[in-house]
């Protein structure tokens, strides 16, 4: 009898269960590798990066745990900067990094990448993953999905552009689940300039729940009634026009709440003080006309327009600046606007023929500068050098239409906004059209559209650079340590300011170009009608400090 053996199990289910284990893992495998490296996206083209892995932003793009725009995950207990309760202390923020592993899906342009393709847009920032959560309701006026926004229709504005640039910034910057919502209010008084209904627009923006507000409309130079109620109430704002008191301690008084996307009225003083002494003083009125013309040396005077409230711009920086050059001001005269008859301008234009004066410097509103102040000199035959510049207006196409003719070809100075190019070549433009087909502006309509566009690029900067946890400190922090790329800043092609906020300062930008105006050009802004400003050396643009010495080739072609 033979013994039984055990019987030796068959290799076969086993290695098909192996082959089929294999198979599977193979599958896994490729499923994870084609989920984590997805094709480029279409805009690979603006931002090859834009697949790689985002850890951490780079260092200029990156502010405090929490607040910052490194995409970071944020949990926050209750409390926070600037107050209590959502506004409030006492609330603790712990961050953590985690890899983004997907395409960003807000495109960078530009060469080196920025935000957008504006040569002043601000830094691109990672992607943020909104599973991580945005903190929700961290400020007034902000909520987990949107950020409310006050803004009061401007002149000649087409409100149809406003809510195509809002819908453009919305699509291409980071607002971390949040979308920037424009609520339209009406100003108290057509065209009163009286504190009281200003600061009534501001307790209607504060009491309405906005975060922030956009540029005022234009009210001679008191527009910072406005804005300092706003600053008094916790609510940002964003000017565009130069206030009479917009100086840099005015600013800083009342951050992180005030900020300005042209530079302060004595900033542009300096500026102006230093140009003059390494250019003009010292040499003969050679832009001047008439008998004035034939003088040996410049002899400098000052007109400043008073605000409808009387404030004024302080002249304090300028004749400081040029003292330097023992080039003092020899008569200073004050114009106040005022609604009604009565102004004539007899009395400024007096104050600087009693004194000599070749070359007048001119605080003014463009309006009362043309149709007033030169006025008054031809009736006196009195063709000086006007200096004006960008403080209420002096420095665009059409600021001396239907100013006297003996008068504007003497027309001179500094312009501290962007060059003002053809509408196409303008980012405000672009931003347009990349959002709507359809959408054209109009001759004055021009200036309308980028004063908005500016102010929005502004507030769009500072939500994105705040990081997902959005109060006036964290907007306030993201735009003073974000470093702005500034490609071909000053030079060709578009001669754009610097843009950023260097120094701590809470202005956009802080250079300018010298102009002079061609009466007889056709206008770059509004071609139906003549009149331009012109550029010298087509705009290459200074700054405090560096102002060349020599003579600036005014009134020589080209014009732009």
């Amino acid at each position: 009898m033979t013994a039984d053996r055990p019987t030796r199990p068959s290799r076969v289910p086993a290695l098909a269960q192996a082959a089929a284990v294999a198979a599977v893992l193979a599958v896994v495998a490729a499923v994870s590798l084609t989920a984590r490296q997805p094709p480029p996206p279409t805009v690979a083209e603006y931002a090859p990066q834009a697949v790689a892995q985002i850890q951490q932003a780079p260092p200029e793009q990156a502010n405090d745990p929490g607040r910052g725009v490194g995409g970071g995950a944020t949990t926050t207990t209750a409390g926070g900067p600037g107050g209590t309760g959502p506004n409030g202390p006492g609330g603790t923020t712990t961050t953590s990094r985690p890899v983004i592993d997907q395409p960003r899906v807000r495109r960078c342009g530009g060469n080196p990448p920025r935000q957008i393709e504006d040569p002043q847009s601000p830094p691109c920032v990672p992607y943020f993953d909104l599973r991580q959560g945005n903190g929700g309701a961290t400020y007034r006026g902000v909520e987990a999905d949107k950020v409310n926004v006050f803004y009061t229709p401007d002149y000649l504005e087409d409100e149809t552009d406003v809510r195509t640039l809002k819908d453009f910034f919305n699509t291409r910057f980071e607002t971390y689940g949040r979308e920037i919502v424009l609520n339209r209010y009406g100003v108290q008084g057509a065209t009163d300039a009286d504190p009281k209904l200003m600061q009534a627009d501001a307790e209607r923006a504060y009491e309405n729940g906005n975060f922030a507000s956009l540029n005022y409309v234009s009210r001679s130079g008191a527009e910072f009634s406005f804005y300092d109620a706003l600053a008094d109430r916790g609510v940002v704002s964003v000017a565009h026009r130069v206030q009479a008191q917009a100086t840099d301690a005015h600013f800083r008084q009342r951050s992180p709440y005030q900020w300005s996307s042209v530079p302060t009225v004595d900033s542009m003083l300096r500026n102006y003080g230093q140009f003059v002494c390494s250019s003009l003083a010292g040499k003969a009125p050679r832009y001047a006309g008439g008998t004035v013309a034939g003088r040996p040396v410049r002899v400098f005077g000052l007109i400043v327009q008073q605000a409808a409230d009387g404030t004024a711009p302080d002249p304090a920086p300028l004749r400081t600046e040029l003292r330097t050059c023992n080039a003092d001001v020899a008569a200073v005269a004050y114009n106040k606007a005022t609604s009604g008859a009565g102004r004539t301008g007899q009395s400024q234009i007096v104050a600087m023929t009693d004194k000599g004066v070749t070359s007048v410097i001119c605080l003014c509103d463009a309006l009362e500068t043309r149709q007033t102040l030169m006025p008054a000199a031809s009736a006196q035959v009195y063709q000086p050098e006007w200096l004006l510049g960008s403080y209420l207006d002096n420095d665009l196409d059409n600021s001396m239409s239907g100013a006297p003719p003996d008068q504007v070809g003497h027309v001179l100075g500094l312009l501290f906004r962007n060059k003002l190019l053809p509408k196409q070549d303008m980012p405000f433009y672009w931003a347009l059209k990349e959002q709507s087909a359809a959408a054209d502006p109009q001759g004055g309509a021009y200036y309308a559209v980028q004063a908005r566009y500016s102010s929005l690029l502004v507030l769009a900067s500072g939500i994105q650079l705040a990081g997902p946890y959005l109060t006036p400190q964290t907007f306030a922090a993201g735009l003073l340590r974000s470093q702005w790329a500034n490609p071909g800043a000053g030079a060709a092609p578009y001669f754009q300011a610097r843009a950023g906020f260097e120094g701590g300062r809470r202005t956009f930008i802080d250079d300018a170009a010298m102009f002079w105006v061609d009466p007889n050009r056709r206008s770059t802004v509004q071609p139906d009608s003549t009149g331009a400003v012109c550029y010298v050396d087509r705009g290459v643009r200074f700054g405090l400090g560096h102002w060349p010495v020599g003579d600036p080739p005014f009134f020589q072609p080209p014009c732009l």
